[in-house]
C-alpha cells in the first residue's frame, strides 16, 4: 500500500479509476486520470435517490430528515474512488470527492457542445456553398440556353430571308421539310 499526500492508494483500487485530486502538484505528488471508461456514461447511470435520515445516535453526522444522495453500494461499482469504508464497516460517499469527477464531465459536455457548433457551422457553410454552386450552375445553363436562343433565332432568321427573298432561278429545285415542319431550300 503506497501512500499520496495522505490518501491510501488501496483506497483507490477498483475497476473504475475516475479522478483523483491531490492539493499540490509539487512535491512528487502522482495524478491519476480518468482511465475507466467515458465519465459521462459512468455520471448518466448514478441514480440519485430521496432517503429519510433517522438516526438516533448521539453523535450521527446529519439530523434527521429527507436528504438527497445516492445509494453507496451503487456508486462504488461506478466510481469506487469516491467510496470509503467506515470503521462500522458500512460504505459511504466522500460527496466532496464528486467535485473532481462532476468537473471532468462538465469539461466533457463542454468539449462536446464546441464540436457540435463546429460541426453545424460547417454544415451550413457546406449547404451555403451548395447553394451557391446551384446557382451559379442555373446562371451558366441559363446563359447557354440564351446563346443557343440567339444562335437559332438568328440561323432561323436567314432561313426565313433566304426563304423569302430568292427567286425561282437561284433554287436548286429541291424543296425539303424538317421534323418540325418547316420548309427550307437546298441548294
Amino acid at each position: 500500500s503506497s501512500t499520496i499526500d495522505g490518501a491510501d492508494a488501496d483506497a483507490m483500487e477498483g475497476g473504475n479509476r475516475t479522478a483523483l485530486v491531490v492539493p499540490d502538484s509539487q512535491g512528487g505528488s502522482e495524478w491519476v486520470s480518468q482511465t475507466g471508461g467515458d465519465i459521462l456514461d459512468l455520471i448518466s447511470r448514478l441514480q440519485p435517490v430521496s432517503f429519510e435520515w433517522n438516526q438516533t445516535l448521539k453523535d450521527a453526522p446529519k439530523a434527521n430528515g429527507t436528504y438527497l444522495g445516492f445509494i453507496a453500494q451503487e456508486v462504488n461499482k461506478l466510481l469506487p474512488n469516491v467510496i470509503e469504508k467506515q470503521t462500522n464497516g458500512k460504505l459511504a460517499i466522500r460527496y466532496i470527492d464528486f467535485v473532481a469527477v462532476l468537473t471532468e464531465a462538465v469539461k466533457k459536455l463542454h468539449f462536446r457542445m464546441q464540436q457540435s457548433a463546429v460541426e453545424e457551422e460547417k454544415q451550413k457553410t457546406d449547404i451555403l456553398h451548395s447553394r451557391e454552386m446551384d446557382t451559379r450552375a442555373r446562371t451558366e445553363m441559363n446563359a447557354t440556353l440564351a446563346s443557343v436562343d440567339r444562335r437559332l433565332t438568328v440561323v432561323e432568321g436567314k432561313l426565313n430571308n433566304t426563304a423569302a427573298g430568292v427567286n425561282n432561278s437561284t433554287l436548286c429545285g429541291v424543296h425539303s421539310s424538317n421534323s418540325t415542319g418547316v420548309s427550307y431550300s437546298v441548294c
